[in-house]
């Protein structure tokens, strides 16, 4: 056993207010129209014209489709939860959609940090999975810590034979229609993509950690309630569709944790250490080749804050 299972423990165990003292590395609102200071350009896997990512997109002309529920049907994507708290322009955000050009082809969209960090950090961000149901509507969300940047997240893609990747990062299925885990762990490495999670990874609910991956528990979702509905009322087993989420990512001494609206999803303890500097990276994915135009993954209000080994267990807010 690690030995720092103790502080995993304490990590998963613990969800309260973060301390005041963490120091603000990277706050991004996701508001300029175009481009961002923040960020280098989008990669694709494989290369591709038919996935794009637009900074400072308008989500305001974006709407839920007619099986939204909650009284959301055909109303207009909401405000992100944190937008006030950072200072941001009203729906305004980093708009990204894969695979919804002329070509059917399963492809991932990254954009990585420019500011490449170090030590113990966390990354927080609200996102938002647009879901325009029938073909092609089955699209993942990427979010992950200490990349080089010169590699584009992909995870089980039909195309991604012979890809690599490194950092670790998260995968949360977006949608409904196909049976399968809703929550990976990739740690990268200079070999193929394996359609197993990372062993060592901990869920939340204490299930086996050598178990391939995760399915959805809408009970990590009850609390706080989204856009006035619990997100379990969304649709069984896709709490990210048609609702924001706070995503966080942490690495501290070599554990990285996901947590979403405060609750703890994953803890994963590296022993190797494989990765212990790098920037933040957001995308999204299609693993299959069904092209549709309407589905978007929305990020806003990215948050970046260095934190003490003393304050890993507090960090949630």
């Amino acid at each position: 056993m690690h030995s720092r299972n103790l502080l995993i423990l304490s990590v998963m165990a613990v969800a309260v207010a973060g301390s005041a003292t963490a120091a603000t590395l990277l706050s991004e609102p996701f508001d300029t129209a175009g481009s961002s200071a923040n960020f280098g350009a989008a990669q694709v896997q494989p290369t591709s014209v038919d996935s794009t990512a637009t900074f400072g997109g308008d989500y305001s002309t974006l709407t839920l489709p007619p099986e939204a529920p909650g009284g959301l049907a055909n109303t207009p994507v909401p405000e992100a939860p944190n937008t006030a708290a950072l200072g941001g322009v009203a729906k305004r955000g980093l708009l990204l959609a894969v695979n919804d050009g002329s070509t059917p082809l399963a492809q991932s969209i990254s954009v990585f940090t420019g500011l490449t960090f170090s030590g113990d950090y966390e990354a927080q961000v609200d996102v938002f999975y647009l879901n325009i149901g029938a073909t092609g509507s089955t699209e993942d969300i990427l979010y992950g810590i200490n990349h080089s940047g010169t590699l584009p997240l992909a995870f089980r893609n039909n195309n991604a034979t012979g890809v690599t990747n490194d950092g670790y990062f998260f995968k949360t299925f977006g949608d409904v229609d196909v049976a399968g885990p809703d929550y990976w762990l990739s740690k990268g490495a200079a070999i193929p993509i394996s359609a197993s999670s990372q062993p060592g990874t901990v869920w939340a609910d204490g299930t086996n950690p050598d178990v391939p991956a995760r399915q959805a528990d809408d009970a990590l979702f009850s609390s706080p309630p989204v856009n006035g509905y619990a997100p379990s009322a969304v649709t069984p087993g896709s709490a990210f569709r048609w609702a924001w989420h706070t995503v966080k990512l942490s690495y501290v001494q070599g554990i990285v944790t996901l947590s979403i609206n405060g609750t703890p999803i994953a803890t994963y303890d590296d022993p190797a250490d494989t990765f212990t500097s790098g920037k933040v990276a957001l995308g999204a994915e299609d693993t299959f080749t069904g092209i549709n135009a309407a589905n978007r993954v929305i990020f806003d209000n990215l948050l970046v804050k260095s934190i003490s080994a003393s304050e890993s267990w507090t960090m949630y807010q």
